[in-house]
């Protein structure tokens, strides 16, 4: 298991990522640059609200 963040995308968010084929919402993204880590889940909301969702432990598929 490793420390680090996850970073979800709102389902349906119209976003354009340069280099990356495929569906960005249906990736789950990981913050292994921020420090410290907390092992929290976050979602990017198609108003570019960043929500918490609470720690990786309580909320991880």
């Amino acid at each position: 298991m490793g420390l680090y963040d996850h970073v979800r995308l709102e389902d349906g968010l119209d976003i354009d990522l340069p280099e990356f084929d495929g569906d960005p919402t249906t990736v789950n993204w990981q913050t292994k640059t921020f420090r410290p880590p907390r092992m929290d889940v976050y979602k990017i909301t198609e108003v570019a609200r960043v929500n918490r969702f609470g720690t990786r432990s309580a909320t991880h598929d």
